[in-house]
């Protein structure tokens, strides 16, 4: 049974990462965290974007991504950092 899943979606002019989930049983530690490092690792320096529930844009905030608005919730411009921990 995998514990959890994240696609990467290429549009355009960015990618897109959609889709993230962690089994109940792996809730909390850090199953979410670690595949979206990975993800960004994958992306690069590139813009990526994604959309998120609002209660959930903190975490997101980790790893350099913003609030934009409704139809897209959430941006990581080029390059940006991302905050461990």
């Amino acid at each position: 049974m995998p514990v959890g899943y994240l696609r990467i979606l290429s549009d355009p002019d960015e990618m897109r990462i959609g889709r993230v989930v962690t089994a109940q049983a792996r809730r909390g530690q850090g199953v979410s965290g670690r595949l979206v490092e990975a993800a960004l690792e994958l992306i690069g320096d590139g813009p990526a974007v994604l959309d998120a529930q609002t209660y959930v844009m903190d975490f997101y905030a980790r790893f350099g991504f913003r609030p934009t608005g409704p139809g897209i919730p959430g941006r990581r411009d080029p390059a940006h950092p991302m905050r461990r921990g």
